[in-house]
Parts: structure tokens; C-alpha cells; sequence
């Protein structure tokens, strides 16, 4: 099933008649967005609309992940922030959570952080960007000045469960890691569980960038909502820890 093409995604939706739909699909790529935003609006705000209908007609209940984006200033942020958000992606994605929320379906948005550690080989991470620098032996340049709540893969794979069985409907979540990281501390941290060269970090500010603004400056999240109902990610140094244990298992 496609996004660029909603009516037919809905019809095969109502044709497989689920009760529960994790809706994490998007074109999610910011320069893509911006440099089409006619794909961006029909992949991630009309599909989602549609797909808010269809959950709605068939009774099922609906997780919608967006993402921290949506949020400008200093943070921590928390869910009931009014959102300015910079980049045509973010736009989309904020339009969409309004649909669906709207739209009366059983649903719930997850606002998600950036997402490292395992993925499958068609999927990728912020981790799974930096390794393919390192394979081509090419430095990494990670910001210095950029606040991100960074949350492990299989941590926010149990947040989307977690929202599932016990998410408010139409309410908003973070999803996110403990406390905010830098990318550059970030990279410190993963480039030392894995046993990779530090001197192959390039640190860089996002004012040294000029696309760093549709990114955010802070996009840092409070997670104290989802916490009440359950939800304990484990800090990076403990997930990377995690990770490299577990590779290959």
C-alpha cells in the first residue's frame, strides 16, 4: 500500500478490517519535503486523514506518530505548547495530528524523538546515518548546539504498545528518552560503545549550517506524560550499552 495515492490506501484499509493501526508511515526526509511539498501534504496530511476516516468507520483504534519537530524554542517542550513549527515536513505533520484529532476516530499521537540503535534493513536511523559516514571513511558532523530527547528503537516500540493499550484518546504523547542530548554528545557516547574512532566526530554548530534551521535549535521533550503511564526509557549510555551486548543475538 502507498501513501502517494490515499482513496486506494483507505479501500485496502477497510479490506483488511483491523481493530488496531499503528500509522507510522511518511515521507519524513526534510529537504524532500521542501523541495515538494504537494508530495509531503499528500502523503502526510491527506493519507492520514484518510486513514483517520477508515479507523473510524471500522471501530479500530489508531497510533499516529509524528514528530519533536512540530516544537521551536527551548524546551524541554511539553504536549500542550502552541507549535510554530520551521520545516514543510513539520507543518505536515502538525496539520496531520489536527486532522486526526478532529476527525473523532480513536486515536493518539506520538510525538516522536529521534530514534536510534536496531532497524530493519530497509529502515533507517539517526545510527544507521552516521555508520554509512564511517563505511566511507567520510567524518561526522554532528552539532554541537542542537538538543535532542534521543530514544532507543526497541524503547520507543514499547511506547507505541504502551499508547496502544493505554494512551488517552486523541491526546498527544512524547515520546522520547530521559533527558536531552546534544547530537555531538550523542555521537561521543555511540562512537565509544562502539569502539569507533572519536577523531572521526566533526563538531559543528547549527549557525555553520544553513540547514540546521528546519531542524530546530531544541527540540528537547518533557516525557512526564507518557511516564505516568508506565513508560521508563533507558538513558543512551545504558542503551548503547544495551545495543552492543545484544548485536547479532
Amino acid at each position: 500500500m502507498r501513501l502517494d495515492d490515499p482513496k486506494r490506501f483507505a479501500e485496502e484499509l477497510h479490506a483488511i478490517g483491523p481493530d488496531l493501526i499503528f500509522h507510522l508511515a511518511a515521507t519524513t526526509k526534510v529537504e524532500e519535503c521542501t523541495a515538494d511539498p504537494k508530495l509531503a501534504r499528500i502523503t502526510n496530511v491527506e493519507a492520514s486523514a484518510l486513514i483517520a476516516a477508515a479507523a473510524k468507520d471500522l471501530g479500530a483504534r489508531l497510533i499516529f506518530t509524528s514528530t519533536d519537530l512540530v516544537y521551536s524554542g527551548k524546551g524541554p517542550h511539553t504536549e500542550d505548547e502552541d507549535c510554530d513549527p520551521e520545516s514543510v515536513y513539520a507543518r505536515t505533520k502538525l496539520e496531520a495530528e489536527r486532522a486526526l484529532i478532529a476527525s473523532g476516530a480513536d486515536c493518539v499521537v506520538a510525538r516522536m524523538a529521534n530514534a536510534y540503535g536496531p532497524v530493519l534493513p530497509r529502515h533507517r536511523s539517526f545510527t544507521s546515518w552516521i555508520e554509512k559516514r564511517l563505511a566511507r571513511s567520510e567524518r561526522v558532523p554532528l552539532y554541537v548546539d542542537q538538543l535532542r530527547s534521543f530514544i532507543y528503537a526497541p524503547d520507543a516500540a514499547k511506547a507505541l504498545l504502551l499508547l496502544a493499550e493505554k494512551g488517552k484518546s486523541r491526546e498527544i504523547y512524547n515520546v522520547g528518552g530521559p533527558r536531552p542530548v546534544s547530537r555531538v554528545e550523542f555521537g561521543e557516547l555511540f562512537f565509544e560503545a562502539f569502539g569507533y574512532d572519536k577523531g572521526m566526530i566533526k563538531p559543528i554548530s547549527i549557525e555553520d549550517d544553513p540547514q540546521a534551521q528546519l531542524r530546530g535549535e531544541d527540540c528537547s521533550m518533557n516525557i512526564g506524560k507518557i511516564r505516568a503511564l508506565g513508560f521508563t526509557p533507558m538513558d543512551v549510555k545504558q542503551a548503547l550499552e544495551h545495543w552492543r551486548r545484544t548485536e547479532g543475538t
